[in-house]
C-alpha cells in the first residue's frame, strides 16, 4: 500500500493491493499499475526505477 497523486482526479490517496492491475521489473526497480478509486489508470515507479530513467535520459 502507497500513498500515490492521482492525475485525473488529483486527489492523494492509499492505494490498496486489490488495486494494482500488473507488476512488472525495470531497469533499477518496479513499475506498478492500478485503477484509482476515480476509475483512471496509474502507473508508479520505484525511486530506484525512476533514477534510472533520470540516468538513461541525461
Amino acid at each position: 500500500m502507497f500513498v500515490h497523486h492521482c492525475t485525473a482526479c488529483r486527489k492523494h490517496q492509499l492505494t490498496f493491493d486489490s488495486q494494482f492491475t500488473a507488476v512488472r521489473a525495470v531497469e533499477g526497480g518496479y513499475e506498478a499499475t492500478f485503477t484509482c478509486w476515480c476509475g483512471a489508470e496509474q502507473t508508479h515507479l520505484s525511486e530506484g526505477a525512476r533514477a534510472a530513467r533520470l540516468a538513461l535520459a541525461a
